[in-house]
């Protein structure tokens, strides 16, 4: 089953973006690409959402932002341990999010603080312990696609 969705949605993500770029108008009312337009997610009032896949395991995150201040959600759907869900609570310093992750994992709920660093359209989950240690290294990459 998990196989099965897994594969419809990398199906899907490959459906948009193989499409072809969307023109829109903007208010000098000249016409412009939404492909190389330089929308940051630290935009006035925003919505973003970001996939992590990795085998069987993905990760799904919303994120709302006004300003350098963010709200949203984070799902870890893991193939063979517990998932976990909750909110982020944070806020952009420079190109890295700082955000509190409040999640409910194995009936207990629990809260951890989060970093990544913005690098063009995907954001980059820091392995390091906290704000203490921030690798990015070898951190999960999450990529912007639409939001449903």
């Amino acid at each position: 089953m998990m196989k099965a969705f897994v594969s419809i949605l990398v199906q899907f993500l490959i459906l948009c973006a193989c499409g072809s770029p969307s023109q829109t108008k903007n208010p000098t009312g000249t016409t412009a690409d939404s492909n190389t337009r330089s929308d940051s997610i630290t935009n006035e009032k925003s919505q973003h959402c970001y996939i992590h896949i990795h085998g069987r395991d993905s990760v799904h995150m919303i994120v709302n932002a006004v300003s350098d201040s963010v709200q949203g959600s984070l799902h870890f759907n893991n193939y063979q341990i517990d998932d976990s869900r909750g909110s982020i609570r944070g806020r952009f310093h420079g190109d890295t999010l700082f955000v509190v992750y409040d999640f409910m994992a194995e009936g207990m709920r629990s809260r951890t603080a989060e970093a990544f660093l913005k690098r063009g359209d995907s954001l980059i989950r820091s392995l390091g312990e906290e704000h203490l240690t921030k690798d990015f290294s070898k951190g999960q990459v999450f990529l912007n696609v639409p939001c449903l």
